[in-house]
């Protein structure tokens, strides 16, 4: 079996990557699992044989969280060209020395909901809601382990595995530590507005803002 975890970044990608190894580790079961943020039609993807898992998240939580620890991104990554060393800390610091970067906003999150959404859409068998998993993880930890046919695996031992990852991989974790709603720390209304002009039709398909 193949599981495809794929979507948004920032979204749980890699928390639903790991939990899925795990329930294959209690039972002893090989799998290939794989994480894919961007569609794309050069890389085939035989999805009648695979399982695939798309990740949502706010959209705003998502690019903040791209923008939070842009110092540490490497060329495969987002990054403004202004930017040189040293860079500063957060984005509330370089708002202030370059202005807001609304075209580079608009790409981003562009590439998020075209490459990272609508064209995985068709084809996936499952959509990871970040926000339900934060507010109940069992829910939605049982719902994977139904998905991938591990029905008697232990839950709370998953969703620990978890959490050992993140504490072994500080780099990964941003200031915001995972929390939902907290894009306020990057982004002033401003930007919020530039985000919801834009993308605020998918925000409203999957009630982010009314």
């Amino acid at each position: 079996m193949k599981v495809g975890v794929v979507g948004f970044g920032r979204s749980g990608t890699t928390l639903v990557s790991n939990m899925i190894k795990n329930f294959f580790s209690q039972k002893n079961k090989k799998t290939d699992v794989y994480s894919q943020h961007w569609f794309s039609k050069k890389k085939h993807y035989n999805h009648e044989k695979n399982i695939l898992i798309l990740c949502r998240r706010d959209l705003r939580d998502v690019l903040a969280s791209g923008f939070r620890d842009i110092n540490k991104q490497n060329d495969s990554k987002f990054i403004i060209d202004k930017m040189k060393n040293p860079f500063p800390k957060n984005f509330k610091v370089y708002k202030k020395k370059y202005g807001v970067p609304k075209e580079q906003l608009i790409s981003f999150g562009e590439k998020h909901i075209n490459l990272g959404w609508y064209q995985w859409l068709p084809i996936v068998n499952y959509i990871f809601h970040y926000e339900a998993y934060m507010r109940d993880k069992q829910k939605i930890a049982k719902e994977l382990a139904n998905l991938v046919g591990c029905y008697d695996v232990d839950i709370n031992k998953a969703i620990e595995s978890t959490e050992k990852w993140k504490r072994n991989n500080p780099k990964h974790i941003t200031d915001a530590r995972g929390m939902t709603n907290a894009w306020h720390d990057i982004f002033s209304k401003a930007q919020e507005k530039i985000i919801i002009d834009n993308f605020g039709d998918w925000m409203r398909e999957y009630g982010y803002i009314k």
